[in-house]
């Protein structure tokens, strides 16, 4: 038998289902982002669920526009980034990483053919509902030395991910705070904050999951 937690809102779906990529989107005009080269990309319109099959094919690509007037160039690619968290903890998520364009074909040189991004399955083992726990949050760690904004910071971690019905974590992850010489005080300003970031992926698609997003000063 299968168990599933359910906020009673909406029953829990139980059948797989399968990433699904969204449309190509148009060409870029040549030489508008990369010289000799235009692109287009597209997204993941829906991820894998409950076993469903994974997302398979590029998010982005390149063609090359032609030659120009001198020597030839080939195109070289920079190494692979570190994957991005796992859109899921269980029960079958996606990961991504990108890499960039170093030096771009030129005068008909050998255009990158590759993907520039990639994604792959993660957090596949069964989900475990039964049990609820809450998030934790890891000790603060030391202030680092006053920048030269005359800023000093410390910050924390998620230590524990809340799990099934536990609660979230609540705090800030940094904190900063002013520090100058006594005898070089700064000139008066107020302190502002950036807009905030675009929310991240749900941890979970059904049965309580976290989210988060940030802004710096």
């Amino acid at each position: 038998s299968r168990s599933a937690y359910c906020d009673g809102a909406s029953a829990c779906e139980t059948s797989p289902k399968d990433c699904k990529l969204g449309p190509w989107g148009p060409w870029s005009v040549c030489n508008a982002n990369v010289t000799q080269q235009r692109e287009r990309r597209r997204g993941v319109q829906d991820l894998p669920a409950r076993g469903g099959a994974e997302c398979d094919g590029a998010l982005l690509e390149t063609q090359d526009c032609g030659p120009t007037a001198s020597g030839s160039r080939d195109c070289e690619m920079s190494s692979w980034m570190e994957w991005s968290p796992c859109t899921m903890t269980c029960g079958g998520g996606q990961r991504g990483r990108l890499r960039t364009i170093l030096r771009h074909a030129r005068n008909g040189g050998r255009h990158c053919a590759d993907t520039l991004g990639e994604t792959a399955p993660c957090g596949t083992g069964p989900c475990e509902f039964g049990e609820s726990s809450n998030c934790i949050l890891s000790s603060w760690s030391e202030w680092s030395a006053c920048n030269v904004a005359d800023e000093k910071r410390r910050t924390r971690k998620v230590a524990q991910h809340a799990a099934a019905a536990g609660q979230a974590c609540k705090g800030s992850l940094v904190e900063v705070l002013a520090c100058f010489e006594a005898s070089t005080p700064p000139s008066a300003s107020d302190c502002q904050l950036s807009d905030w970031s675009e929310w991240q992926l749900c941890d979970r698609s059904c049965g309580g999951g976290q989210t988060i997003r940030s802004r710096s000063i």
